[in-house]
């Protein structure tokens, strides 16, 4: 090959490889023609009743938690609620996974939940949830005091 085609050949071939590329994934669903779109669930509005006692500071050991939270799936396939609780000062920490077959089939919704304190003085909690694919919800948060 002449020198002087060189830069001209390498700008084909170039060009050849990138509208291969470009069209090598177009047709399809995002992500492959078998797999399912994610939808990742959302919580908001966290309600409950706290366990502590009024004017105190934490929860105690015992106590249970009331509450609800509404929840937006477009996948409508929510299975799970997970919930972290730690008290104060940050030495204790518990997890509560809490099954919800009740709202497969739900894309919006109120998840009402309920759970023991089982550490020491409970000061705070997290709460996500999960679908059937493992996508998980934002997290919300509150103090458990009053």
């Amino acid at each position: 090959m002449n020198r002087s085609y060189r830069p001209l050949f390498f700008s084909i071939l170039l060009l050849v490889l990138c509208v291969f590329l470009t069209n090598c994934g177009s047709g399809g669903t995002e992500g492959g023609a078998n797999s399912a779109p994610a939808h990742t669930p959302v919580i908001s509005n966290l309600t409950f009743v706290s366990c502590g006692v009024p004017g105190g500071t934490t929860c105690p050991k015992g106590s249970t938690v009331s509450g609800t939270i509404n929840f937006m799936d477009a996948g409508a396939d929510i299975t799970r609620m997970h919930i972290v609780v730690h008290n104060q000062p940050f030495t204790g920490c518990q997890q509560e996974p809490i099954s919800i077959p009740g709202y497969a089939g739900k894309t919006t919704g109120t998840i009402s939940f309920d759970f023991e304190i089982k550490i020491d003085n409970a000061y705070q909690f997290w709460v996500t949830i999960y679908d059937s694919t493992g996508a998980q919800s934002n997290f919300l948060h509150s103090l458990l005091i009053n």
